[in-house]
């Protein structure tokens, strides 16, 4: 919007400067002589005036630059009360000090190269990338093998095939609710238990009853994808920004590599119909206990640094749900000094 008033400005002062150079050239009357001068004067106003925005702009990223906080709030407080709204002078010398130490800190994250070491280097986030990674692994065993062990349902194949593919869409609608209501967490603890109770049931009721296999099947189906969307969610807000991809690669690795394990698996129902699921069951229910461990994410500022990533989660409760929505004053608070920012 500021580029755009001026280049407006801008092209004011040149239709005006344009219309002054063709009454010059006319020679007409004083008349006209005094039009031209009057269009002179107006086109400076309008140059002047457009370029008026630049020349604070680039003053206040100078003083900010030179730590010379009071200097800029002075300049930011000029245009808020030219633009009628007027704001407290130490409140904004206080955010634009906030913005200059974090841009500082933004120009130390550059410097510094995270490589896959620093995923086990430190505890607390060595904790969140093994138990992250195993849920990845847990939920491939789940969803591929589910899939893939369609043969030994018994019934037709090819219906049982769809309906394993469709039962995939309200659970994606419910993973999503639940994300949202409840937190991240708990949606992944609750959808990878009840992907491992259904297929532990499965290992548990004798081969005798009808449609156990296919009914359980169906219910882990529905927890795995419920719980892939949750996971996949979780995972990418714990990590830190320096390392998000690094961390999300190396668990889609450990996933990548479960998925290849996951037919010989399956292969296993020769020996016993239960074998298949009793290790998905297993696997899928410990990975749900395991990632009661894991800080909630939503409604949280998430970690942008390695030592953001260490102290987050420590102040939560084991069992505690999602953290209030923040307020609309904490968020302008945190927001500001990228508004400020993007002013630069």
């Amino acid at each position: 919007m500021k580029q755009f008033l001026c280049f407006s400005f801008g092209t004011c002062g040149s239709f005006h400067t344009n219309q002054t150079q063709w009454h010059l050239q006319r020679r007409l009357d004083s008349r006209t002589v005094h039009h031209a001068t009057h269009s002179l004067l107006f086109s400076r106003h309008w140059v002047t005036f457009g370029l008026l925005p630049l020349r604070l702009q680039f003053a206040f990223c100078y003083y900010r630059i030179q730590e010379k906080y009071s200097e800029a709030a002075v300049i930011l407080n000029r245009i808020a009360e030219t633009n009628g709204k007027p704001i407290d002078p130490a409140e904004l010398r206080l955010k634009i000090k906030k913005l200059g130490e974090r841009i500082k800190k933004e120009k130390k994250m550059d410097e510094v190269k995270n490589t896959a070491c620093d995923l086990i280097r430190y505890p607390n986030l060595r904790k969140k990338f093994l138990i992250v990674s195993f849920c990845w692994v847990a939920d491939m065993f789940a969803y591929y093998g589910l899939q893939i062990n369609v043969p030994n349902l018994g019934g037709n194949p090819f219906i049982n095939f769809f309906i394993l593919s469709v039962v995939e869409v309200p659970g994606l609608f419910c993973s999503w609710f639940f994300m949202e209501k409840y937190g991240r967490r708990w949606s992944s603890v609750s959808f990878l238990i009840l992907t491992g109770s259904s297929c532990l049931l499965v290992a548990i009721v004798p081969e005798g009853i009808p449609y156990v296999a296919i009914v359980c099947s169906l219910i882990g189906k529905f927890g795995a994808s419920a719980a892939f969307m949750a996971v996949y969610q979780q995972s990418s807000e714990l990590y830190p920004t320096t390392v998000r991809s690094i961390g999300m690669g190396m668990s889609g690795t450990f996933a990548g590599v479960a998925n290849i394990i996951v037919p010989y698996v399956v292969f296993m129902a020769v020996f016993g119909r239960h074998i298949p699921f009793l290790i998905i069951g297993l696997i899928n229910f410990l990975a749900g206990i395991s990632a009661i461990l894991l800080p909630e994410t939503l409604n949280e500022i998430l970690p942008q640094t390695i030592q953001d990533a260490e102290r987050f989660g420590k102040d939560q409760k084991c069992f505690s749900c999602s953290s209030r929505r923040l307020s609309s004053d904490s968020l302008h608070e945190e927001q500001s000094p990228k508004l400020l920012n993007d002013s630069c």
